[in-house]
């Protein structure tokens, strides 16, 4: 089958990285899956992409609505011929005009949020129809997601499948040693500095945990639109010496190894590949029960749920920096946990799906 994913940028994001590592094992599985980017931005995904032999196509895709970009999408999609288009976030609103005028009638849309933070008023009324009327075929990543969407749109429990993100798991670097190297402890954090990730909250839990524990430090990696803003707040709270602002990595697993504490304190989710990447590699994880998260983390069984607060996240941090026996114990159950999130099972179902729609 040739399978063709567009979403709006291959920025290192959740929803993307998912579409990297489910193109990669589709492209394994002897299928032949295709890329296409609205917008031209290359990044280490890209990079990736190319280097295994799998096609990426840029839109060209100008800020706001662009009806080029659906002519463009609509002659890629007449060379390409694919089987199934596989969309993501607003990207669906693209490649349903672009295949509007035709009988193409295989789209699937992957909804990696709870429904009502993945749409926007202008989109819902489109998408309510597309899902209700059967044009396109709406995926779940967790079953509170799959829950939002039937609200949100109205639909029956069948009518929305669910498939967990995936992850390769035999890429991560499995946690052995829980002890602090050289009394020092390193918190990590990985995300987009945006409003969904939380940072300020983070950094205001940080100066409690620093008074605490002196040793302890923070790495924040990342970009995004408040990574200036957060930065200010470090340096006005007087903790710059305590927080380290990494940038982007492209090896979030040799980070995560040489790391202590995983925090995901977000206001809201999907089901985070970050997360994912924090047990597989054996990480203790403090997050917040936010989207798909309580599906993937029970309370001081595989990580320790917060409050959205700051005195309870810095609670929760500094519990786990006083405790290297609970570290290690929550460490060894989120990477047992973890096993329910392979990429290899997440593609074979989107094969299963793929196979029943032709």
């Amino acid at each position: 089958m040739r399978i063709m994913h567009v979403v709006p940028e291959l920025k290192l994001a959740g929803a993307q990285i998912m579409v990297e590592n489910l193109s990669s094992k589709l492209k394994g599985k002897g299928q032949e899956p295709i890329i296409v980017s609205l917008y031209n931005i290359n990044t280490p995904i890209v990079e990736r992409l190319n280097s295994a032999g799998i096609k990426v196509y840029f839109l060209d895709k100008k800020s706001g609505f662009d009806p080029r970009a659906i002519l463009r999408l609509r002659k890629l999609i007449k060379k390409e011929k694919p089987d199934i288009i596989h969309t993501h976030s607003y990207a669906l609103k693209y490649a349903y005009f672009a295949v509007k005028a035709t009988k193409y009638k295989r789209l699937v849309h992957t909804v990696h949020n709870l429904a009502d933070r993945e749409t926007t008023p202008i989109n819902l009324k489109l998408e309510r129809k597309l899902f209700r009327k059967g044009k396109v075929q709406p995926v779940a990543i967790s079953p509170l997601i799959k829950e939002s969407i039937m609200l949100f749109y109205d639909l029956g429990s069948d009518s929305v499948p669910m498939i967990f993100n995936g992850i390769p798991l035999d890429k991560c670097l499995v946690k052995k040693d829980y002890k602090e190297k050289n009394d020092r402890v390193r918190i990590i954090h990985i995300g987009r500095f945006q409003e969904q990730k939380n940072h300020e909250m983070i950094v205001r839990a940080m100066v409690d945990v620093c008074k605490k524990h002196p040793e302890s430090k923070l790495s924040l990696f990342g970009e995004g639109e408040l990574l200036d803003s957060v930065k200010k707040q470090v340096e006005e709270l007087k903790i710059d010496s305590k927080i380290v602002f990494e940038g982007l990595t492209d090896d979030p697993y040799k980070e995560l190894n040489s790391s202590d504490i995983f925090i995901l304190p977000s206001k809201w989710e999907g089901m985070p590949i970050t997360l994912i990447e924090a047990m597989a590699s054996a990480m203790p994880c403090v997050v917040t029960a936010v989207g798909g998260v309580p599906d993937m983390v029970e309370d001081n069984i595989s990580g320790l749920i917060s409050e959205i607060d700051e005195s309870d996240l810095s609670e929760k941090i500094c519990y786990l920096i006083e405790n290297e026996d609970v570290r290690k114990r929550l460490g060894e159950a989120a990477l047992e946990k973890s096993k329910m999130f392979s990429s290899d099972e997440m593609c074979d179902k989107y094969i299963d799906l793929y196979k029943r729609m032709m």
